[in-house]
């Protein structure tokens, strides 16, 4: 007993039942108690991957649930969720327009040797279809045998398209392996923020001014590139957005952010039509604009070939500024034009010392904008590639081009761009190419423009012939179409 107590004999028998159940007696061993089993840490962790990595994909962001899957099956190689996360996997590398990477994960998951986590037969026969499928998009097209072939259209243009995926399919199959669709609309007045005094009658009879993707940061008018894009990559084609930094009609009612420029007449500066690189505060849009652009799965983007820039543009308080720092003297504007000695001729103007260090100098700082701004979207994108179109007179006139547009092809070239589109007329592209792969030393970095042909634009696959529009150019050059009514400035 627990201790002494006197007690009648007829509770005893009452008094021992209390003392067991007290546990004052000695009790028997008991069998374990039963618990619900605990998943282990490392299988939740695996799940939540999962889940997250398929919430990414629904949510349209395939890199996210690429990157994710792939840490999942890198880090976990027993796991359990192995094929599963394989499946996305490759689901989500044909979204990115990544066939290759699809096709070797489809192969595992069709792999009669392993054991599908999907459960079904009907998945592995899905896998093996689409093995199917890509290995036939990725054979070789008889049309683009010899080098790349691009198509640049405004994104607009998508709305007459009745049928999507088999415009695309019928690209492809003429040899078409890039998509270029304009991010934004580029129409706008003549003079721009000069000539906002215009009539409310001309401004209402102006067509809405937006952009064709999803972002916070402009108008949107239809997001016909987050349409196309997952139908184009099925079909084997990557997507690039055009873009042209310092014109962006959507902007308009941003004065704060226009660049300024000097009016020699007058002698004084004024607001120019154009946007301000070199304002940080712009630069912070571009930012946020260009990395929601990457969000959308996008495969590249191209820097159209801006607006001029000659001597007497960018002369915004930043730029001044910008200058002033890094010389350690002032820039007078008035001082940038030419000096002309009497009785010669303007071919034959003498520009001062400070001409040069500000055009040189606007060239690299743009370029620097470009670095910045490429910096931001691969962290969000790593596989995105980038073009930059360029005046012929980049290559043939290097100083014109630099007085002219502030484009310089060789500071470009250190800035380590993918690749450069060239507009030049047919008689004198082969001469302007050879000289474009001396500069940069590859053929496969170049893109020469063609016109693209008359006609309705959802029968434009039967009227492309690449392998005829690029025979007079050397191998793996590129070769973009693009309308011939919208030349670049």
């Amino acid at each position: 007993m627990c201790g002494e107590f006197k007690l009648l004999p007829s509770s005893l028998v009452l008094l021992a039942a209390i003392l067991v159940a007290a546990g004052c007696a000695q009790p028997p061993v008991s069998p374990p108690a039963r618990v619900s089993p605990r998943i282990p840490v490392p299988i939740e962790a695996q799940s939540r991957l999962l889940q997250n990595a398929q919430s990414h994909y629904a949510d349209g962001r395939y890199l996210i649930a690429a990157n994710l899957l792939r840490h999942l099956i890198d880090t976990y190689p027993e796991s359990q969720f192995l094929l599963e996360a394989r499946w996305w996997l490759a689901r989500s590398y044909e979204q990115l327009g990544d066939l290759k990477g699809a096709l070797a994960e489809y192969r595992v998951i069709a792999d009669p040797a392993r054991t599908s986590i999907l459960g079904e037969e009907s998945d592995r026969m899905t896998a093996q279809r689409r093995i199917i499928e890509l290995e036939q998009l990725l054979g070789p097209s008889p049309s683009n045998s010899n080098g790349r072939t691009a198509i640049l259209i405004p994104s607009h243009h998508l709305a007459a398209i009745p049928d999507l995926d088999h415009w695309l399919q019928s690209l492809t199959q003429a040899g078409i392996t890039t998509l270029v669709l304009e991010v934004g609309t580029r129409h706008r007045t003549e003079q721009g923020i000069r000539q906002r005094s215009k009539s409310a009658a001309t401004r209402q009879t102006q067509a809405p001014a937006g952009v064709y993707f999803r972002t916070g940061r402009a108008n949107l008018l239809q997001d016909f590139i987050g349409k196309a894009i997952p139908v184009a990559h099925r079909h084997g084609l990557s997507v690039f957005g055009a873009i042209t930094l310092r014109r962006m009609n959507w902007l308009e009612s941003r004065r704060e952010w226009a660049d300024w420029f000097y009016d020699s007449v007058n002698r004084r500066l004024k607001p120019s039509s154009n946007l301000d690189l070199l304002n940080p505060a712009f630069q912070e849009y571009l930012t946020g604009f260009l990395t929601d652009l990457a969000d959308t799965g996008i495969d590249g983007v191209l820097f159209r070939a801006d607006a001029p820039m000659g001597p007497t543009e960018g002369l915004s308080s930043y730029g001044l500024a910008g200058f002033e720092r890094d010389f350690g003297r002032t820039l007078d504007p008035g001082k940038l034009l030419p000096r002309t000695d009497h009785g010669t001729s303007a071919s034959r103007q003498e520009h001062p010392p400070e001409f040069w260090r500000w055009t040189g100098w606007k060239a690299r700082e743009t370029l620097k904008v470009m670095d910045q701004l490429r910096r931001a979207m691969r962290q969000h994108s790593p596989r995105l590639l980038f073009a930059l179109e360029v005046h012929p007179n980049t290559v043939t006139a290097p100083a014109e081009a630099l007085m002219q547009y502030g484009e310089d092809l060789l500071e470009a070239k250190r800035s380590r761009f993918d690749s450069y589109l060239i507009s030049v007329q047919r008689a004198v592209t082969p001469n302007i190419v050879e000289r474009l792969i001396e500069l940069l030393g590859r053929a496969d970095r170049i893109w020469v423009t063609a016109p693209l042909p008359e006609g309705h634009l959802a029968q434009l696959g039967d009227r492309l012939d690449p392998r005829t529009d690029r025979a007079s150019l050397a191998k793996d050059i590129g070769v973009m179409y693009v309308k011939t009514s919208a030349p670049i400035p």
